[in-house]
Order: C-alpha cells, then structure tokens, then sequence
C-alpha cells in the first residue's frame, strides 16, 4: 500500500513540480511578438535599453566563448614546423635526393598525463560558470519585469489620484466662487466664506502632492524605459 502511494505521489506531484519550471525566454517577450498588452511592451522595452542588462548579457557570451576556448585548448600541444629551402622549392636542385632530409612541413604534438585531467576539469569548470552567468542574466530578466510593472502599476494609479484630485479641486473653486458671490451680496457670513477658502487652498495643495507623485514615478519608470512615456503609451 506505501509503494501506491509513493507512486501516486510522484506520478501526481512530480508532474505538478515540473509544470512550475520558469521558461526565462518568455519572460521578456521577444521583439517579433505580436498583439501584446502595454506592460509586456514596457518590459521588452526596458531589457532592451537599459545599459546594465547589456552587462550580463555580455558576460553570458564571454562564459560561452571560454567554454569553447577551453574545449579546443588541447591543440596548444599541437605544433606545425615549416622546413623551406633550396631543394624543397626547386626539386630540380636535388642532387642525390638530399632534400629527403629536408621535409617541407614538419607537425609535432607534446602531451603530458597531466593534461588529460586539467583539459576536462577547466572544460567543466568553464561550463559551470556559464550557467553562473545565466542564471544571473534570469534574475536579472525578473527583476526588470518586477520593476517596470511595479512602477507601472504605481503610475497608473498615481495618475488617477492625480486626476480625481483635479475633480476635487475643480469642485473646490466652483463652491468658493459661489460662497464669495453669496458673501458679497450678504447671503452668508465671513466664517462660511472663510472654510471654503481653506478648503480650496487644501485642495490646492493635495493637487500639487499627487502631481508631484505622479511625476517622480514616471521618471523612475523612463529611467528603466530610456525613452518618454508618451512614445510608448
């Protein structure tokens, strides 16, 4: 009866694991991708041009060329000599084939026991790395999506903050206006007149706040975009 149920869980919770694995290529979308929504598009833009993801996209490569550079290395033990002279140009000036002596090309190989263990552990050690330097180049696909969705999702609602504040205030001055007309013509007293003066100059100031806020998240957001909002909006 245990063996069924280890192997329902395997069967069951294996494949329920292996559904999780993270496909890092679709974590930023690649520029052929079509019909995508403004965040998706905001991400790819942000990998794109931002000069930091350049960084270790690059140091990605170089581990990828030392793999292949440590994988050819054993030709270092390899030599090719070259033997030219009178006889080997000119055969006709081999009297008595003396230039049997004098080969044209030589090729000789060196090998030490030594290199049959260092070649595979630097091969292996360099294959390391490169998965080092890929699993950096994915965290760093995430947290550039993270970021720029986490400040988009803040500009957008800073935004509609910013525009509810401007009904406030609109809403605000309209009902000061209409006070200081009804205080003029003496249907209200100066206190009356006076909180809805304060009022305004609080939405005022409330307005000035969230146009600040909006303000400083967009910049930080087309810090990561390198480029203005509004060409991408």
């Amino acid at each position: 009866m245990k063996s069924l149920y280890g192997i329902f869980f395997l069967l069951f919770f294996g494949s329920s694991l292996s559904a999780q694995n993270v496909d890092y290529n679709r974590i930023i979308l690649p520029d052929g991708a079509e019909d995508i929504s403004i965040e998706e598009r905001l991400v790819r833009i942000a990998w794109r041009n931002y000069p930091l993801n350049e960084e270790f996209r690059r140091n990605v490569n170089i581990a990828r060329l030392q793999v292949k550079t440590n994988r050819w290395s054993w030709l270092d033990n390899v030599g090719v000599v070259g033997n030219l002279n009178e006889f080997n140009l000119d055969p006709s000036r081999d009297i008595d084939n003396r230039s049997q002596f004098f080969p044209r090309y030589n090729v000789s190989a060196r090998a030490s026991l030594g290199m049959f263990i260092s070649l595979p552990i630097q091969t292996q050690i360099s294959k390391e790395r490169l998965s080092i330097e890929q699993s950096r180049l994915n965290e760093r696909k995430l947290l550039v999506r993270a970021e720029v969705l986490r400040l988009y999702e803040a500009y957008k609602a800073a935004d509609e903050v910013f525009q509810i504040q401007n009904e406030i205030l609109e809403d605000s001055q309209t009902e000061s206006n209409v006070l200081k007309a009804q205080f003029e013509s003496g249907q209200i007293q100066i206190d009356e007149y006076n909180n809805a003066q304060t009022t305004l100059y609080k939405n005022r100031l409330a307005q000035i706040a969230a146009k600040q806020s909006l303000e400083q998240i967009k910049i930080d957001l087309e810090m990561i975009l390198g480029v203005p909002l509004e060409e991408v909006l």
